[in-house]
C-alpha cells in the first residue's frame, strides 16, 4: 500500500472513527493504568502513615513499660522499707511491752508493800482545809515522805491524840473518822519501830471508872460501857495508861 492509499483510507469515516476509539481506549487505559498507580500511592501512603502511628503508639508504650517499671520498682524498694519499719516496730513493741511489765510489777511491790501508807496518805489530802490547817503544828510537810515522817514522831502521835480528843467533844468535826483512821494507822506504824506502848484493852460492859476511861458528850452520868470511840494506850511494860480511851457509856 502506497501513501496515496493509505491517505484515501485516512479519510475514510469509518476508518477514523476506528482509529479515534483505539486512541480513547489507549487514553483510558492510560488513564485507568495512572488511576491505578495513585490508587496505590495513596495505598503506599496511608500505610507509611499507619507504619509511624504504630512506631509512635509502641515507642509511648515503651516509655509507659519503663515509667511503670521504675515505678514497680520503687515502690518494692518502699515495701521493704516499710517491712524492715514494721520489723523494727514490732521489736520496739516488744520492748515496751517487757518495761511496761517490769514497770508494772514494781508498781504492783510498791503498791502492795505501801498500800495502807497511800491509802492513809488519800485519807489526810481528802480531809477539809480547816482541819488541815489545825494539823499544820503536827504535819508539816504535806508532801507524802514528810507526812508519814511527821506522823511517826512520838511526840507528834500524843499531840495527834489529844487533838482528836478535843475534837470528838466538840462533836463538829466531820473528819473524825478519817482522823481516828491515820492515827491508828500511826500508832500501829510507831509501835512495830518502838515496841513501847500498846492499846489499853477495854471490855465492853465493865463498870465505868474515871480513872481509867473518859465518857463522850451524850453517855451516861454512870453505867456501863457500851462503846470504845476512841481508843487510848498504855505503857508495854507497865500497863501504866498514858491515854484514856473515850467510851460511850449507857
Amino acid at each position: 500500500m502506497n501513501k496515496k492509499e493509505l491517505l484515501e483510507l485516512l479519510e475514510d469515516k469509518e476508518i477514523q472513527e476506528a482509529i479515534l476509539a483505539i486512541k480513547k481506549e489507549k487514553k483510558k487505559k492510560k488513564k485507568n493504568l495512572e488511576d491505578i498507580l495513585k490508587e496505590k500511592d495513596e495505598e503506599i501512603e496511608m500505610l507509611n502513615g499507619l507504619v509511624e502511628k504504630f512506631k509512635k503508639c509502641f515507642a509511648d508504650e515503651e516509655v509507659k513499660t519503663e515509667k511503670l517499671t521504675n515505678n514497680i520498682t520503687v515502690k518494692d524498694n518502699e515495701l521493704k522499707e516499710l517491712k524492715k519499719a514494721k520489723n523494727r516496730l514490732k521489736t520496739e513493741i516488744k520492748e515496751m511491752e517487757s518495761a511496761k511489765n517490769k514497770l508494772s510489777e514494781k508498781v504492783d511491790f510498791y503498791r502492795n508493800s505501801f498500800e495502807k501508807e497511800l491509802t492513809t496518805y488519800t485519807l489526810y489530802k481528802g480531809l477539809t482545809s480547816s482541819t488541815k490547817e489545825s494539823l499544820k503544828g503536827i504535819f508539816k510537810d504535806d508532801s507524802l515522805k514528810g507526812f508519814l515522817a511527821c506522823g511517826l514522831q512520838e511526840k507528834n502521835i500524843s499531840s495527834f491524840w489529844d487533838y482528836i480528843k478535843d475534837e470528838l467533844r466538840e462533836e463538829k468535826n466531820t473528819d473524825i473518822k478519817s482522823l481516828k483512821t491515820i492515827f491508828y494507822f500511826f500508832f500501829e506504824g510507831y509501835n512495830r519501830a518502838y515496841p513501847m506502848y500498846e492499846v489499853q484493852k477495854v471490855e465492853l460492859g465493865d463498870n465505868f471508872d474515871t480513872e481509867e476511861y473518859i465518857k463522850t458528850n451524850d453517855s451516861s452520868v454512870s453505867g456501863k460501857v457500851e462503846e470504845v470511840v476512841f481508843a487510848g494506850w498504855v505503857n508495854a511494860k507497865t500497863k501504866k495508861i498514858v491515854k484514856k480511851s473515850i467510851v460511850r457509856v449507857k
